[in-house]
């Protein structure tokens, strides 16, 4: 129902399945037969708020998606899970690093999809004496804008 300004459409509910009728002619189009309300539907969506990563976030996030080498994940989720792991390994005398190896593995996978490399790079760790600069460096990295083949940017850019 309407009418309403283009403006408003996607306000309304507009979708690529949206019939509309345009105010010089009589006859219903599909939305993205309309030059004007088509390129309403190719606007990004806004962006979502970015998830305040802190320690004890960072910690929670990667023990839970211990086992998830998909998606991307922040610096800052890497970083303070690798102190978190520091700690846990010095307290436990280092059973707890054995323990953690698995979530370890997973959260830099993510890391290094952040910047657009793939899960098998993470086996640079093990080349004896340069494998740990390696991962170093990338991890450093910031994350590709926008979106990669890897998911949406975890930063919301």
């Amino acid at each position: 129902t309407g009418p309403f300004e283009v403006s408003e459409l996607l306000q309304n509910g507009l979708t690529v399945e949206s019939q509309v009728c345009v105010e010089d002619s009589e006859e219903w189009a599909l939305a993205t037969d309309v030059p004007e309300v088509a390129a309403l539907l190719q606007q990004p969506a806004a962006p979502q708020p970015v998830e305040e990563m802190d320690f004890m976030t960072a910690t929670k996030k990667c023990l839970k998606n211990f086992a998830n080498f998909e998606g991307r994940a922040r610096r800052a989720e890497f970083w303070w899970f690798v102190l978190a792991l520091n700690i846990i390994t010095w307290l436990t005398c280092g059973i707890g690093g054995l323990v953690c190896l698995v979530p370890y593995f997973a959260v830099a996978a993510r890391r290094l999809h952040d910047i657009g490399k793939s899960t098998l790079h993470v086996l640079v760790t093990f080349i004896p004496f340069v494998g740990g600069f390696i991962i170093l460096y990338w991890a450093l990295q910031d994350s590709q804008p926008g979106e990669n083949e890897f998911g949406p940017n975890p930063k919301g850019l």
